[in-house]
């Protein structure tokens, strides 16, 4: 059996990801991190015995295809907002203890990505795509003022900030919603204006570019597509951000094999089988590696560019299924069972 761990706000891959399982009549059943905790799917655990929806899945799941596992902050649980706010905070934390459960009571399945990689550090990432060859931005992570300001005007006076991890929605007393983990442009004068002491804050060159790249490794396979982001001011800082309610321009495209083995060295290094990775293509045709989302959008790439990826991903995942299930019988077979 398949065990899809997701999500249901938020992630439409998994949705298309169930549709091409539907359609192959694919032996599989979803756990999200909400479901259990509002009763719309039953979870138990008891003598060693896993439950889901009362179906038994502790010795049936093959593979794990792992999305996310995200913090419910939509659920109404009592009318006091700063009560439900720390009820949510703390049932999302009793829910988490279930899927590290899960990691360990499943260890024998294969998990993609694999269960130890789900979660990668920005900064590891960047210094081991460095060590390989793959040009980076340089950077900063510090806590004084004065570094910071140091750095901008090392950089020509303006930098880019991000999230060194991956932010959760926040959301207002008046219901007003803010992502934090959008890149940001700063200036020397901004830096400035800040207290000498600060929380630990990411700096980053803001690299030229003539377009952008996300490029989907999974399966030894890159499904690369060219984000048009320069196009539109809106866009050009970080693609994600739509404009009017249209996002930059998708395109499919190519990268050479000296790139390719890079990118395959790092994931290997990172214990990684499956991930989204973010780089700049310069006005001179050279690129710079930004990042790597082991969990990151596909479906948006997917149908834009025509590639289906989410219809490779499930043929995988069966693929994955029946060559368990063929050894296992032929383990029974040979045991005399």
């Amino acid at each position: 059996m398949i065990l899809l761990l997701t999500t249901e706000a938020g992630d439409y891959s998994h949705i298309e990801l169930v549709n091409w399982l539907e359609y192959y009549k694919a032996d599989y059943c979803v756990l999200t991190g909400e479901s259990f905790l509002v009763g719309r799917s039953s979870l138990s655990i008891s003598d060693n015995v896993i439950k889901i929806n009362g179906k038994t899945i502790t010795d049936d799941i093959n593979v794990v295809y792992y999305r996310r596992w995200a913090y419910p902050s939509n659920i109404q649980l009592v009318s006091d907002k700063v009560l439900n706010k720390g009820l949510i905070s703390n049932l999302f934390s009793e829910s988490y203890q279930i899927l590290h459960y899960l990691e360990k009571k499943l260890k024998n399945a294969v998990w993609i990505p694999n269960s130890s990689s789900i979660s990668v550090n920005k900064i590891n990432v960047l210094e081991e795509a460095k060590n390989i060859g793959l040009v980076t931005p340089r950077f900063i992570v510090s806590t004084k003022k004065n570094d910071l300001v140091d750095f901008c005007e090392s950089c020509g006076g303006t930098v880019i900030t991000k999230a060194i991890g991956n932010y959760e929605v926040l959301q207002t007393s008046d219901s007003y919603y803010s992502s934090p983990i959008y890149t940001k442009r700063v200036s020397t004068e901004q830096l400035l204006s800040l207290n000498d002491t600060v929380v630990p804050t990411l700096l980053q060159e803001e690299i030229e570019k003539s377009f952008e790249l996300r490029i989907f490794f999974f399966d030894g396979v890159f499904f690369t597509t060219a984000i048009m982001s320069q196009s539109d001011v809106t866009t050009e800082l970080d693609s994600r951000i739509s404009s009017n309610g249209s996002f930059a321009k998708l395109v499919p495209y190519i990268i050479d094999d000296t790139l390719k083995s890079k990118l395959v060295a790092l994931c290997e290094n990172l214990s990684l089988n499956i991930g989204s990775i973010d780089m700049i293509v310069k006005p001179d045709g050279s690129f710079v590696f930004l990042e790597i989302n082991p969990v990151g959008q596909i479906t948006g790439y997917s149908t834009m560019t025509g590639r289906r990826v989410e219809k490779i991903i499930a043929e995988k995942l069966m693929e994955i299924d029946k060559e368990k299930n063929e050894r296992r019988n032929d383990r029974r077979t040979s045991d005399g069972w």
